[in-house]
């Protein structure tokens, strides 16, 4: 037995972000650490391709060594990368299973499971002990995944996919959403490709997309945004400067404020209005989303966030 033991835990006590999340109930069961840092899931489809299962090792692996621990199902495919991408460059790695303890599902993934425990990893059941994998309990698994993450990546998914039912959390619970797409023929990418049409963020390399999430989990506290569909109301465009209702900014951040107040812009219209490079303006973005001052909607247009204020 390790200095770990499974243990029953109140959502608050593994994560302030869990105790919000009511679909959870009183307690939770975990094996292992208590993650005290950033957590990002990664998921994608069980099928998954050989190009898509080594590009979630690579990204697990990157992220891996900013300190960011990663999350997934422990399910085949995409899940189980995310996994062993960790596990391989010698980083712990969480799992939410969706079954309750001592069950693991898999049954296949044992040894993967055992490598989890060995490295110092945790595994999290959101169930009473002994309940069985059901197809209903996955979705619930999604939920515990997102809440416990500071944002999601979708890195192979078909349309349909049951990682599609992930995004629809991170986009209910406001986490920030990434997903790589695709040509039209790349069916394994379907889905990912109607997430960013739908305004998740486009994966273009590991490199941005890391040096992205190293900016959001380096962040003095992670308040989460609101959900991309929340409503704007009638003031998303026009209204008084946010810089007059007293918001403190620096000259980037009033820039962007400017143009984003005016009416929803795309990035790409923010880099000509801005005169910022691509690297400030995505750390301008990420700032303010932080502050709950930018909100990104569905059409993937930045607005700014009406009735928002900071101290």
């Amino acid at each position: 037995m390790g200095p770990f033991p499974l243990r029953r835990l109140a959502p608050r006590e593994l994560s302030p972000a869990l105790q919000a999340f009511g679909p959870v109930g009183d307690s939770v069961w975990v094996e292992g650490p208590v993650p005290i840092g950033p957590v990002v899931a990664l998921v994608g489809t069980r099928d998954a391709t050989q190009a898509g299962v080594g590009f979630t090792k690579e990204l697990a692996r990157a992220l891996g060594r900013r300190g960011i621990l990663v999350a997934s199902g422990g399910a085949r495919g995409i899940d189980a990368a995310a996994h062993e991408g960790s596990l391989d460059d010698g980083h712990p790695t969480l799992a939410v299973l969706p079954t309750g303890p001592p069950r693991l599902y898999p049954a296949a993934h044992a040894a993967l499971f055992a490598r989890l425990r060995a490295s110092g990893g945790t595994l999290v059941w959101p169930f009473e002990p002994r309940t069985a994998a059901h197809p209903s309990r996955f979705f619930l698994r999604n939920g515990v995944l997102v809440a416990l993450s500071v944002a999601v990546v979708v890195v192979e998914a078909g349309a349909p996919s049951g990682s599609l039912n992930a995004a629809a959390w991170a986009r209910r619970l406001g986490r920030p959403l990434y997903a790589c797409a695709g040509p039209p023929w790349a069916e394994g990418l379907r889905g990912g490709t109607q997430l960013v049409a739908q305004g998740a963020r486009i994966v273009r390399s590991t490199a941005s997309l890391v040096e992205e999430l190293s900016v959001l989990c380096a962040a003095p506290s992670l308040p989460f945004a609101a959900p991309a569909d929340a409503t704007l109301g009638d003031d998303a465009a026009g209204g008084t400067a946010p810089w007059e209702d007293g918001i403190p900014l620096d000259d980037d951040e009033r820039a962007v404020a400017a143009a984003c107040t005016a009416a929803p812009s795309y990035r790409d219209a923010l880099l000509l209005t801005t005169g910022l490079s691509g690297s400030q303006l995505a750390a301008v973005i990420l700032r303010l989303q932080l502050r709950g001052l930018l909100q990104e909607l569905p059409s993937g247009q930045l607005a700014w966030a009406p009735g928002r204020r900071t101290a």
